[in-house]
């Protein structure tokens, strides 16, 4: 599984700096409310790149998250990462129902 998502999220967040087409919404339907904590340099770096993006702010850090999972999926050993993908549909059937 060359990439979590299916596609490359940094170059998703990266193609918005261009004013390119907007990414397409994931197939996973609903959207789960988390509160998250950044410390102030990340808060005002996603503030700044979701300016330059014309994004919100939600939407931008979203990509971000994106892009690192699947950076550091890349870097699991591939041993684990089916057991990954299992506890992600596992975890998802969860946050569905």
């Amino acid at each position: 599984m060359a990439d979590l998502f299916d596609n490359s999220s940094a170059a998703r967040a990266a193609s918005l700096f261009s004013r390119g087409e907007r990414p397409d919404d994931d197939d996973v339907p609903g959207v789960f409310t988390m509160t998250l904590r950044f410390p102030v340099t990340v808060a005002a770096t996603i503030a700044t790149m979701a300016e330059h993006a014309g994004r919100s702010r939600n939407e931008m850090a979203n990509l971000i998250v994106e892009a690192g999972i699947t950076a550091i999926y890349r870097e699991t050993p591939v041993e684990i990462q089916a057991e990954i993908a299992q506890d992600i549909q596992d975890n998802l059937s969860d946050f569905l129902n």
